[in-house]
């Protein structure tokens, strides 16, 4: 699915800007002989959409839903990713047969409540950082995660900005998202071992991907 944006989209990114064109996204669909249908997102790429048309649904075609665990998909690491999002839709399928939830095909359900946080923050101002975190704070929320995408001052600018909003009872995620790289202007590791070292004066609960894989 893609949906056009009626006009492009300019949002500041370190280094230049982030021009976005579109949405896309992924709806995967199985169906079987008895009009049973299971449902998962995938990733929304071409690559994945041709790896799932030429490759996974002939391997899929004629086999049993329910012996899904025995299927033994294998393939290059990029494919087998793109079947595991498939195989979300398998045992979809499947709980539906089955009358139960998901969680009980992986062995049960675990605990009764979860904690929840709230996950939004980019392509903002420092400012405004702090007002959504405040406003997660005020909805609730114990956590907050961002994405900071500005230069490694801004991006502290940016955690001082929140932690003076929220005080110290609020968690901060950091979510990296791989994002501090643009062309000749990407952060080095050495940026990122000092971001994190300076990071750590304002008790991040995580930081997360600040790497490529």
């Amino acid at each position: 699915m893609s949906y056009p944006l009626p006009r492009k989209l300019e949002l500041p990114f370190w280094g230049g800007s982030r021009t976005i064109l579109k949405r896309d996204a992924m709806l995967i669909r199985i169906f079987t002989d008895t009009g049973l249908k299971g449902f998962a997102p995938g990733p929304a790429h071409l690559r994945a959409q041709t790896e799932i048309r030429d490759v996974i649904a002939p391997f899929l075609v004629g086999k049993d839903p329910l012996k899904w665990r025995q299927f033994g998909f294998t393939g290059s690491s990029e494919i087998c990713k793109t079947y595991k999002a498939v195989e979300i839709a398998l045992m979809d399928l499947v709980s539906k047969f089955e009358g139960c939830p998901i969680s009980d095909l992986l062995g049960g359900r675990k605990r009764e409540r979860i904690k929840l946080y709230g996950s939004a923050g980019m392509y903002m101002s420092p400012e405004n950082y702090a007002i959504e975190a405040k406003g997660a704070q005020e909805l609730g929320f114990s956590a907050y995660k961002f994405r900071p995408a500005l230069n490694p001052e801004g991006n502290l600018e940016i955690l001082e900005g929140i932690r003076k909003a929220t005080g110290d009872d609020m968690a901060l995620m950091i979510d990296g998202h791989t994002w501090w790289r643009m062309g000749d202007n990407s952060y080095t590791p050495d940026m990122v071992k000092e971001l994190s070292k300076n990071m750590q004066v304002y008790d991040p609960y995580w930081l997360e991907e600040p790497l490529l894989p």
